[in-house]
């Protein structure tokens, strides 16, 4: 989730850094990826932050249910 935000700029880019290494576990990643989704549209078009968000996907296949699995 860190290498997603390489291009990122602003205060929000170190509040999500934080939250991400504060997260204890899968699914705690996991809640954050609307955060990520919502930091990347205000730097990039929609589609380019659904692509990013949605290519964690196979990341968590492993970890989280796959009813939760759902792409943005």
């Amino acid at each position: 989730m860190e290498l997603l935000l390489h291009d990122a700029k602003g205060a929000d880019v170190g509040r999500m850094l934080y939250k991400i290494r504060a997260a204890r576990s899968a699914d705690a990643l996991w809640m954050l990826r609307s955060d990520l989704h919502q930091l990347h549209r205000h730097a990039a078009q929609p589609s380019e932050a659904a692509r990013r968000s949605n290519d964690l996907l196979p990341c968590f296949s492993q970890w989280i249910e796959a009813r939760q699995l759902t792409a943005i």
